[in-house]
Order: C-alpha cells, then structure tokens, then sequence
C-alpha cells in the first residue's frame, strides 16, 4: 500500500486515470502500464464481483507502470468499503455522497477502531494475516477516501463534505449530476455550469482536490483550465470500439481505393 495518491489529492497535484470497466485481469495490466496515476475500478455499474475485484488489483499492482487501482463502490456501504480495502486497494470512492454526515460515515467504514468502524480482520490487505498488525496500525494513514458529487443535494452539500476530516478528494459525476440537475447531457446548460461552478468554489474553500470523469480525451484541457485538479479520462470500452471503428473505417477506404 503507498501514501502517493493520498498525498497527491492532498496537495492538489495534477493526477491522471483510465476508467476500467472490464472485469479482466488482462485489460487491468495494460491500462495500469499505460502513463497514468490511478486505474478506477467500476464495480457500481459493471458486473465485477470482490474475487474479480481482486485479481484486478493484483494486475495492476503487478504490471510495470506506476498507476494505483482505485475502487468505486457500489454503494456508499460500510460492508463494501471494507470487501474493498480487504482486498488490498488503497483507494476507494463512494458514489452519491449527498450529505457530510454519509461522508463521515464512509471515513468511519475505512477507518479501525477507536476512530473508526472498519472490520478488523486477516485480509490480502494485511498479508493474510502474516502483515496482520503492521497493516492494522498503519492503514488509516495510507487509505485514499473520495466521495461522489452527483445530485443537487451534493453541490448544496460540497463544501461541507469536503471539510469532512478523511474525505481526501472529490469527484463530480457529470452524468448524474446532469441528470439530478434535468439537464442530463448537457454539460454547457447554465443550471450545470453554476453547479459545477459551486463545486469548484465550495472544494477551494477547503482546499480539496476535486476531479470528473472525462469520455473524451481531448476535453481535458477544458475542463483543467475550469478548475478541476484531476480527470478520469477516457474508458476501456470506449476505447476498444473507437480502435475498432478506426480499423473498419481504414479497412473500407482501402478497399474503395482498390475498385
């Protein structure tokens, strides 16, 4: 486990992901040797299950890169958070965090007691139990929480749950924002760029990095230059069938050429 994604938000660096949808440890390794800080994990919308989850980890762990797997939960859960950690991720982020009082109850579910509610037990996390005590008394101090700003209620809430103590980043969901906000796609209507505009405000006010997922990479800059401190750019999928569809595209002017 490393401190450097968590000290990384905390200082507010500029951090770059790839989005892995794709249960397979395989897609896991070439997206963690890709340039990068951070592999995100979907198990909020994909089918990937805790034994998949953490053969994913391992791939990315292993593969020679410098990317840290992240893992978006599939609910802001105590019991998620702690399947999570238990297998070895340093990173969790937890959807629909509207409120700093759920905030504080995802740093409590990844954090040991006293402080903290997390499960103690002999997990991959802590070696099987071989690293079980130097893991237990040194986990809080390495875990990155990121809680999710994707409904109304959470840009109201924003700065408050960015001023909750173990909350290291935030990350803005444009879909579900858009569509909490009934502008769903439209990420240039006024009602959407005044919430995102209060996030980037209220995350300042606390000095808390804040990031978004990007689909299209060429966007970045735009939306760096808004303020954000991190993206989650582009997706496997996506990035698969544009690769497909480049081939086809190639394939039929070759054969055009040739009539």
């Amino acid at each position: 486990m490393s401190e450097r994604l968590r000290t990384a938000f905390r200082d507010r660096d500029p951090v770059l992901g790839h989005w892995l949808s794709i249960g397979h440890p395989a897609v896991a390794e070439v997206m963690a040797m890709a340039e990068g800080d951070v592999v995100l994990i979907d198990t909020e919308h994909t089918p990937t299950e805790w034994e998949t989850l953490q053969s994913l980890i391992h791939a990315i762990e292993a593969a020679d890169g410098d990317s840290e797997p992240l893992v978006r939960l599939p609910e802001n859960d105590p019991v998620a958070v702690k399947r999570a950690l238990d297998t070895g991720a340093s990173a969790i982020m937890a959807p629909m965090v509207d409120t700093p009082a759920e905030a504080r109850e995802l740093v409590s579910a990844a954090t040991y007691p006293p402080e903290g509610t997390r499960g103690v037990g002999g997990s991959r996390a802590a070696g099987y139990g071989i690293n079980f005590t130097e893991y237990v008394t040194e986990a809080d101090e390495q875990v990155t929480v990121v809680a999710q700003i994707e409904r109304e209620a959470a840009v109201t809430n924003a700065e408050a749950i960015a001023a909750v103590d173990g909350i290291d980043a935030l990350f803005l969901g444009p879909s579900d924002l858009s569509a909490s906000l009934d502008t769903f796609g439209d990420l240039e209507s006024d009602v959407f760029v005044d919430a995102v505009s209060s996030v980037l405000d209220a995350a300042d006010a606390e000095n808390t990095s804040v990031g978004l997922f990007v689909p299209d990479p060429t966007e970045i800059e735009r939306w760096l230059t808004r303020g954000f401190d991190y993206v989650i750019a582009g997706k496997d999928t996506i990035h698969l069938w544009e690769g497909l569809d480049d081939v086809s595209t190639i394939f039929a002017e070759a054969v055009e050429t040739q009539e």
